[in-house]
């Protein structure tokens, strides 16, 4: 790493311009440079060994400790950089004593109320910030994730000189570093998700596709839909995953390892389009559902047909029955376009014949002949609407125990006493009014919850591809499949809104801590 002419080095004393900012002169001098060293060797050597010394006792392990505080770290010819030795002198070594970090310098700037997803909501706040290294370190991964950037980014000559003046003190990491950060957040952002699961025993609804790479490489992403208890909707990519083809078992078979992975069990309703395949994969869903007996009405309506493919069915059988019609208009089209080229040419051949050109009509749509097909393609829409309401009611009966069937029954009654909602108002929102009444319905509330969280079509999953456009380009498609998944669930994760924290789970805690403080 090459110093540069303009700013100093690490190991170089900073001249003080205020009292605050004074350094020990006992501690200013640079320690001499290891006798292992050659000051004659052609390339350059980085700063950073000004104040490491290099240990080779093991040829195969070769390690370099810090002149301050004796703290080592490997150091081999397959370490890329000194990234590692520059954070720990900038943030970890408590003797540096050319650190130009201030813990106790504060800077004022204003800094944004909320946060939601990565949208600013609502006015600032005048705040006193430290600077901090690793906060941005993560800012950085994020933005990489977030914008869909190459790792390189950061090694480019923009940023470096964005950085340079935004922020001087932040050490820019290397493209190896950045893609460790991103895998690391991952790995951190994953686990709370699942801790999210599995603690609230969240019950899912899935939408799941499948699609090929530009490398014909077959991936499917499966995403998880719920209302969290502040009964706002919530979607989290669970995978991004490579698999081998398109047949429904393995499909099937790479949900079951996702679900198993995530530890999620309770799923009511998996949303897919009419591929035959994936008739075979909710085949296989429901059978594993039913061993962890967790399927809803034993999984009979497991199976959400996507009314947006079903939709495109309809319209390709109408378009069929006009094709001669439309390829019609199209050859017009054309001959317009290349008629234009000669127009001069055409004015005069008009000017000479007086025979007026005959367009024939396009052939009538037989409406008896496509309105079968259509019709049988509605009435798939109409089972599913049946299929819906049916689930709805077989779950309540399900839910209706012995025990408490009259006090649900009475509910269920209320609840159809009570006055309709005017659904036309522009502002009406269902789940608003469920959070408004899910004191007064709790057990129905409860079913709301579930039925509400199921997805009509696919779209969900085939938008995690891309906030734009492809995101399979050939930067994401050089990278491995593990890397794929990180940055697209990752991203999704970042961009969704938060979900609110379980209260009942803070109140226990809550509790056991006062029992604690008592000696119980």
């Amino acid at each position: 790493m090459e110093k540069s002419s303009q700013s100093p080095s690490i190991g170089t004393p900073i001249t003080p311009t205020s009292q605050n900012q004074s350094v020990d002169s006992s501690n200013a001098s640079k320690p001499p440079l290891p006798t292992n060293f050659s000051k004659k060797t052609s390339r350059q050597v980085s700063d950073v060994w000004d104040h490491f010394t290099r240990i080779e006792d093991n040829p195969n392990d070769p390690r370099a400790i810090c002149n301050y505080c004796q703290q080592n770290y490997a150091a081999g010819h397959r370490i890329r950089g000194t990234s590692t030795l520059r954070n720990h002198l900038m943030n970890l070594c408590q003797k540096y004593p050319f650190r130009l970090e201030d813990k106790k310098q504060k800077t004022l700037i204003f800094q944004k109320k909320n946060i939601v997803g990565c949208e600013s909501v609502g006015g600032s706040n005048l705040v006193a910030v430290v600077f901090n290294q690793n906060a941005c370190r993560l800012a950085c991964a994020k933005m990489i994730i977030i914008d869909e950037l190459a790792f390189r980014f950061v090694e480019q000559e923009g940023f470096k000189l964005f950085c340079s003046v935004a922020c001087p003190k932040f050490d820019i990491p290397s493209r190896v570093t950045i893609a460790r950060d991103i895998m690391k957040l991952y790995n951190d952002e994953k686990k709370k998700l699942r801790d999210y699961f599995v603690k609230n025993s969240q019950r899912v609804s899935l939408t799941t596709d499948t699609w090929t790479s530009i490398q014909n490489f077959c991936y499917m992403v499966l995403t998880s839909h719920f209302i969290d208890h502040e009964w706002k909707m919530q979607k989290r990519i669970l995978n991004f995953c490579q698999i081998a083809n398109h047949k429904g078992e393995k499909i099937g078979k790479a949900i079951e390892t996702c679900l198993k992975d995530w530890g999620i069990e309770k799923v009511f309703a998996i949303t897919v389009d009419n591929a035959s395949s994936n008739n075979v994969a909710i085949i296989h869903i429901k059978k594993r559902l039913q061993i962890w007996k967790s399927a809803v009405c034993d999984g009979e309506f497991l199976h959400m047909r996507c009314s947006a493919h079903i939709l495109n069915l309809i319209v390709s059988d109408g378009l069929k029955d006009m094709d001669d019609s439309i390829a019609a208009v199209r050859n017009a089209l054309d001959m317009l376009e290349l008629l234009s080229l000669v127009k001069s040419c055409l004015s005069k051949l008009i000017s000479r014949y007086s025979d007026e050109v005959k367009i024939k009509n396009p052939p009538e749509v037989n409406s008896t002949q496509s309105g079968s097909s259509i019709q049988e393609k509605v009435s798939m829409i109409d089972s599913d609407d049946d299929d819906s309401v049916n689930m709805f009611e077989s779950e309540f009966d399900k839910e209706c125990d012995e025990d408490d069937a009259l006090d649900m029954k009475n509910e269920l009654d209320r609840y159809f006493m009570d006055r309709n909602e005017d659904r036309k108002q522009k502002d009406f929102d269902i789940l608003v009014w469920w959070k408004m009444n899910s004191s007064k319905y709790p057990i129905l509330s409860e079913m709301a919850r579930d039925v509400l969280a199921i997805q009509v079509s696919t779209v969900a999953s085939e938008s995690a591809f891309s906030t734009g456009g492809r995101v399979l380009d050939p930067f994401r498609s050089s990278l491995s499949p593990k890397m794929v998944q990180a940055l697209i669930c990752c991203q999704n994760w970042l961009r969704s809104s938060p979900m609110p924290l379980d209260m009942s789970s803070i109140l226990e805690d809550i509790e056991t801590y006062q029992s604690c403080d008592l000696g119980k």
